[in-house]
């Protein structure tokens, strides 16, 4: 079993109800963030995990609200506190590594290198890897050039967490989320005015009708987006369960 917790379920537009995209995938063989929005170490310090307990961070594309509490992330192993933990695995798309020596080098140097524990840095093409002990299968998505999203599963276990990252409807987000025990989707955008490279309820709709998950969470709402009856919009093509995140909830995945 895994657990998933919804670290922030809204965008970069700031909301007094939800942060920035993350979340906080708890399994047999390691805790990991998949992707860390400014706010997502208080949300996760909320639900019982502070940094010592993080084995790796899953990075689905480089936009500043997917990414920017993985620099606070490495300024706070800095603390004598966290020294012996064990090692931290970073992994993304291809320019991970280039996006961390900038902040190594240039934007923050010595604040951010590691003292105490170890560092390893990975780039994750198409495909299935390895990370902090859970596999990730890797699937490019239409966002961002270097976008991808990821189905999560244990390395002993069946049940998958597909999530999507910010996306668009394309063949890789379906090819995710196929047959997922539970699919975390993005649903950015109203209809009537929809933006390249994110999904509306319509869009949306489609991809859960087309990858068949076993339990539909929508996320990544953009504040005009709520207005709209999401959840009744989707129902006309996806029979399953479907339900809006909320930042702090967490979901067992069997």
């Amino acid at each position: 079993m895994m657990e998933l917790t919804i670290l922030g379920s809204g965008t970069g537009v700031p909301s007094p109800r939800r942060g920035s995209p993350g979340a906080l995938v708890r399994a047999s063989g390691g805790t990991i963030l998949v992707d860390c929005g400014p706010g997502s170490l208080r949300v996760a310090a909320a639900a019982g995990v502070d940094p010592a307990s993080i084995d790796g961070v899953l990075l689905t594309h480089f936009h500043p609200d997917h990414v920017l509490d993985l620099p606070a992330l490495l300024f706070a192993l800095r603390n004598p506190a966290f020294a012996g933990r064990g090692p931290l695995t970073v992994a993304g798309p291809e320019g991970t590594v280039k996006l961390i020596d900038h902040w190594f080098s240039a934007a923050y140097g010595a604040w951010l290198r590691p003292v105490g524990f170890d560092l390893t840095v990975l780039e994750f093409s198409p495909g299935e890897h390895v990370l902090a002990g859970v596999r990730a299968t890797a699937f490019p998505v239409k966002h961002a050039p270097e976008s991808l999203a990821y189905r999560v599963r244990e390395a002993d276990g069946e049940a998958v967490l597909a999530i999507s990252g910010d996306t668009g409807l394309c063949a890789g987000i379906v090819e995710a989320g196929r047959d997922a025990d539970l699919l975390l989707l993005e649903c950015a955008f109203p209809d009537p005015a929809p933006w390249d490279g994110h999904l509306t309820p319509r869009t949306a709709a489609e991809v859960a009708a087309l990858s068949a998950p076993r339990r539909l969470v929508l996320t990544h709402f953009y504040p005009e987006v709520e207005r709209e009856p999401i959840e009744a919009v989707v129902a006309e093509r996806y029979a399953g369960p479907v339900e809006r995140a909320e930042d702090g909830a967490t979901y067992r995945i069997r």
